[in-house]
């Protein structure tokens, strides 16, 4: 069952990071897309995690499991450098949360230590 909800996650990023590559001309276009994305197949406000003072937690009541905010992680930062530097110190700021969960799970992120 992991395995294939793994691979659901890779197939939702790759979709996105292929659909924010069309969309990263226009400041933040990336950012939006995945937005929209995540308000319409998730129920969940990006910009609701990127401004709260525990988004792990919210991320979590939303049913992410570590590997589910890796690959948010991984996705957000693949768009980062088209994103204005406002949403790109949010972004930060979300990935050291994750970072420090992880941490404390005992969880390796690839996508959060390059």
């Amino acid at each position: 069952m992991e395995d294939y909800i793994l691979k659901e996650i890779r197939k939702i990023t790759m979709l996105l990071e292929a659909l924010v590559k069309k969309t990263a001309a226009e400041p933040d276009g990336g950012y939006d897309l995945i937005r929209q994305e995540m308000v319409k197949e998730l129920d969940l406000d990006i910009d609701e995690v990127l401004i709260c003072e525990d988004p792990v937690r919210i991320l979590t009541e939303k049913g992410f499991s570590n590997e589910e905010m890796d690959a948010l992680a991984s996705l957000l930062l693949s768009v980062k450098d088209s994103m204005s530097m406002y949403r790109q110190g949010q972004v930060e700021i979300l990935n050291n949360h994750i970072r420090e969960h992880f941490q404390t799970e005992g969880y390796l992120s690839l996508a959060l230590w390059q």
